[in-house]
């Protein structure tokens, strides 16, 4: 199975990660890893004060989900540790691969591991539903350097310090994280799922990328919303168990995989009913929506 290529990066994207990857590796061998996790906060608060522009949006995205009964305070602390998750998250990404694998053992830990174990011992791999919540390109690489083999579902448009740091993996070597396009062939993920692997992917997609993607409405954020039903059909007709999971950014770096399952029957198997496939996606969105409602910090896309 042929790697997804991944577009290049431009000349002044590689020029600026370079030099930030270089200044950051500095501060991490002067300040340590929780000291470069205070300057990434204190850097991210400055920026959340500048930036009027990105409160004002995150303002108004957090009610429109949660509901508007949150106080103007509320509002405020949610945006400021949403700003410092996403500046550190971005920190950590880029110094990764600096990083001893004993550092990264003690930074991550996984929450129900038996989950996604015990689903590997069927032998048919296990589906990982994520959702557009959170940092995924730092669970993955986690999961990787847990010792996991892990398959991930990608965008084309796939942002610039993720084709960055993903061309940098490549050139380094060792087990890598095996991708797919979103538009892949379906033969792929059951020869992955064969190979008693794990996949990763997100159903709530907030578009449609070709017309064959089938989706569903579910309630979610107490509204209609349309859910990816493809990679959980997929997994069903592959024997292989769908659990769901989500990656909380806590301080100092450390990160927490809290893994939720089964979605479905794990002895469900080629086929779900259009009653099982709504039934089974509303729990997804439910979970989703729980765990925004725990860690609103943690909305993506604002």
């Amino acid at each position: 199975m042929a790697a997804a290529t991944l577009p290049g990066v431009s000349t002044w994207e590689r020029v600026s990660f370079t030099v930030a990857r270089f200044y950051l590796r500095v501060l991490l061998r002067v300040l340590s890893l929780s000291g470069l996790y205070r300057f990434g906060q204190v850097f991210a608060t400055l920026e959340w004060l500048i930036n009027a522009k990105r409160r004002r949006r995150f303002a108004r995205v957090l009610p429109d989900l949660l509901g508007h009964q949150l106080s103007n305070a509320e509002i405020r602390r949610a945006s400021l540790r949403h700003a410092v998750r996403v500046r550190n998250d971005k920190v950590f990404y880029l110094i990764f691969d600096y990083l001893r694998p004993e550092t990264i053992e003690r930074q991550f830990t996984i929450k129900n591991r038996p989950f996604i174990d015990d689903a590997l011992a069927m032998g048919k791999g296990a589906y990982l539903a994520m959702s557009h919540q959170g940092s995924h390109h730092v669970a993955l690489v986690n999961l990787l350097a847990a010792g996991y083999t892990i398959g991930g579902v990608r965008d084309t448009r796939e942002g610039a310090i993720r084709r960055f740091m993903q061309h940098k993996f490549n050139a380094k070597g060792g087990k890598q994280i095996r991708y797919f396009h979103n538009d892949v062939f379906p033969r792929q993920l059951y020869r992955w799922f064969a190979s008693n692997a794990l996949l990763v992917s997100a159903m709530d997609s907030t578009r449609v990328h070709r017309e064959n993607h089938k989706t569903t409405s579910i309630t979610m954020f107490g509204r209609a919303r349309d859910v990816l039903t493809g990679p959980i059909e997929l997994a069903a007709r592959c024997g292989a168990p769908a659990l769901q999971a989500f990656l909380i950014s806590r301080p100092g770096f450390h990160y927490e995989f809290e893994v939720h399952g089964p979605l479905l029957d794990p002895a469900k198997r080629d086929h779900l009913s259009e009653e099982e496939l709504q039934r089974t996606l509303q729990l997804y969105a439910d979970r989703i929506e729980a765990f925004v409602r725990k860690n609103p910090c943690h909305v993506s896309r604002i």
